[in-house]
């Protein structure tokens, strides 16, 4: 039964993954394809840019909401709303303050040294405020509620509009920055839908609350509870040195057309892991039913499958984005085609730290996010200065051998934490 729920929802993950992530991707390749190499590269420099900005004020709430509301759901559904409304409350709260300090680094930008516009970073800005809004605790509730198929439906309407948006800018040759403020549209548009539906997918489980609930935290819950807050998004600052920083350092020793190689491969590279993604990212509630009814040889059996099934599909997942790779460097964009040596580095280096991706929604789920959080640390200074050491010989090359380096790192390290928890009798599951 249990297995069962998980393939469904993994089954709609797909469709999710697909239709938001996967279609990001595309628009990143169009561009790519689209504009010469120096623009694009400083295309790529002032989305990881304005990226950076939403990524320093992320709090992660979800993996702080989803152990509580599976906790709570069925004999404190009060308990589970008011977690849901002050995470989600939260959550929107911090991106709009993004969105106004994307606007204020648009509005005091002086990148003269490779050309960022402040229009160019301001519809960045934009661009990226609207994908996100609210997105992640909603997500968080509709997994929590097995309504995933609900996040999948708005994922593949964003998708849609989003492309034939893309079709209709490029036709009117419209100018980049009005280009990204027209995708911003439909992106707004499905972010506040999904807020609305899942508040009502939270109402449909847990019922209206009559009462409003107070959080009552005792010094020692709150102690554990700030601590849980802080490892997650202290795990979230930390991967920015693997999400954005890595590609700001190739631009910095090296060039923006180097910058705008080293998105191309890491992007066709990431086919592989969004390939994985649809059963990573519903391991976290899967998880957190299951380590809430216990630890022992039933989980161990299952995270054993779960790194079977994810090794297969890290290899198969691997071939097949070599050979899309292939196709879209030769016909379809061969302006980047020197981007294919950083590009089987990333696929090489994805397809070994694949099978290990749930680690983290392991640590989430049984209260220990620091494991991951020191893991990520240490993987992300070595590949901060592998690549400071790399990056100005190798330009793009060098960066990507920074970043699977350090990603490996991570897996080890992480993997030794879950080994730990594991060897205990008696895990104490915080939430």
């Amino acid at each position: 039964m249990a297995d069962s729920r998980l393939v469904r929802n993994a089954g709609w993950q797909l469709v999710q993954t697909v239709s938001a992530t996967g279609v990001e991707l595309l628009i990143l390749l169009a561009f790519a394809a689209r504009l010469d190499a120096l623009e694009f590269g400083r295309l790529a420099i002032a989305l990881s840019t304005v990226k950076i900005v939403f990524l320093l004020l992320e709090a992660r709430i979800h993996e702080y909401l989803v152990p509580k509301f599976i906790r709570f759901q069925q004999h404190r559904p009060t308990a589970a709303w008011a977690y849901s409304r002050w995470c989600r409350s939260t959550e929107m709260f911090l991106n709009v303050l993004a969105l106004l300090g994307c606007l204020a680094v648009a509005a005091a930008a002086s990148f003269h040294e490779f050309g960022l516009s402040p229009t160019i970073l301001a519809a960045s800005g934009f661009y990226t405020f609207a994908g996100g809004f609210g997105k992640f605790s909603s997500l968080g509730i509709l997994r929590c509620t097995e309504s995933v198929r609900i996040a999948a439906i708005h994922s593949l309407v964003s998708g849609v509009g989003k492309l034939a948006t893309l079709a209709v800018g490029f036709a009117l040759s419209l100018p980049l920055g009005l280009q990204l403020l027209t995708l911003a549209l439909p992106a707004l548009a499905v972010s506040v839908s999904q807020v609305i539906f899942a508040n009502a997918a939270a109402k449909v489980r847990l019922g209206p609350p009559k009462v409003l609930w107070r959080f009552g935290w005792s010094s020692g819950r709150m102690r554990q509870d700030l601590r849980l807050l802080a490892s997650n998004y202290a795990t979230g600052l930390v991967e920015i040195a693997y999400r954005e920083a890595d590609l700001q350092l190739v631009a910095a020793l090296s060039s923006a057309i180097e910058a705008g190689r080293y998105r191309v491969a890491k992007t066709l590279g990431m086919l592989t892991l969004e390939a994985l993604s649809p059963l990573v990212l519903v391991m976290l509630p899967e998880l957190s039913h299951r380590i809430h009814a216990g630890l022992g040889m039933e989980l161990r059996r299952f995270l054993a499958r779960v790194t079977a099934v994810l090794g297969a599909m890290s290899v198969t997942a691997a071939a097949a984005s070599l050979l899309v790779s292939w196709f879209y460097l030769t016909f379809v964009a061969p302006v980047q085609k020197e981007a294919i040596t950083p590009l089987l580095i990333f696929l090489g280096g994805f397809t070994l730290t694949g099978p290990f991706l749930w680690t983290q929604s392991f640590h989430v789920a049984t209260g220990k996010p620091h494991f991951y959080l020191a893991s990520s640390i240490a993987g992300a200074m070595g590949a901060l200065l592998l690549a400071a050491i790399l990056v100005p010989g190798l330009g793009a090359m060098g960066g990507a051998i920074a970043q699977v380096s350090g990603l490996a790192v991570v897996a080890i390290l992480s993997m030794s934490g879950v080994y730990l928890t594991l060897r205990r009798t008696h895990v104490m599951v915080e939430g």
